[in-house]
């Protein structure tokens, strides 16, 4: 259970009567608390042989997770005519900087109602995961009392890595995380999400009828399109 949260100040300013310039900063802040619990009991008294005469095996593993970052975004617009409108915008890579807190414990029980409790030390991982650049382009056009809307936005997910501290590069428990980021490069792709969209004005109503239509393909390597997300919205106004 958790989230990621974000707070975002942006704001734009035009350069030209037909070019306006703007700038977003995201400030990211968010935990997540993962708990296993993982029980057996020999219902069936297999084990009953000492020292192995085990009546119940319980483990409890218990992971706090911290995140925390900062990310930009740089985003002009084109008037090209009094009905077009062109965007173009692109946001720098993210460092996400993740905490971890790792707690496990245990606890086993014999026939013969002997408790045999186990606590490990508890650890913490700190470590960064940083996000490729992500590019977006739009365009607006109206026609009469349509207004038409289409953007995509391109990411190489191959460029996804995690970072680790430079003084436990060589600690076995990191090394897991470096080697991911060569899994990472073999598994994933990058992608281009679609989005389009329309708005309808009612003559003589005031009224507005919208739809909506995106495509978000999967990042791994040969995924099917079934994998692909496909949203489908429409509104009132």
């Amino acid at each position: 259970e958790g989230g990621l949260h974000q707070w975002s100040f942006g704001g734009a300013i035009a350069l030209a009567p037909n070019f306006d310039v703007g700038v977003s900063m995201q400030f990211w802040r968010g935990k997540e608390n993962y708990n296993l619990q993982f029980r057996q009991e020999d219902t069936e008294n297999i084990y009953n042989n000492y020292p192995a005469d085990f009546f119940s095996y319980t483990l409890n593993d218990n992971i706090l997770s911290q995140y925390k970052a900062f990310s930009l975004k740089l985003g002009g617009m084109f008037k090209l005519n009094p009905a077009a409108r062109l965007g173009v915008a692109v946001e720098f890579p993210t460092t996400f900087t993740v905490t971890e807190d790792y707690a496990s414990s245990d606890e086993l029980i014999f026939d013969d109602g002997y408790v045999d409790p186990y606590e490990y030390e508890p650890a913490t991982w700190e470590y960064q995961v940083k996000t490729p650049y992500r590019f977006d382009g739009g365009l607006d056009v109206k026609v009469s009392n349509l207004r038409l809307t289409g953007s995509a936005t391109f990411q190489d997910w191959q460029q996804t890595r995690f970072v680790v501290p430079d003084n436990r590069a060589l600690d076995s428990d990191y090394q897991e995380l470096i080697y991911e980021n060569s899994v990472i490069q073999k598994e994933y792709r990058s992608t281009v999400n679609y989005h389009l969209g329309g708005e309808f004005y009612i003559p003589f109503s005031n009224v507005y009828l919208r739809g909506g239509y995106a495509v978000y393909p999967s990042p791994l390597k040969d995924a099917t399109a079934e994998m692909d997300r496909k949203v489908y919205s429409g509104g009132l106004g």
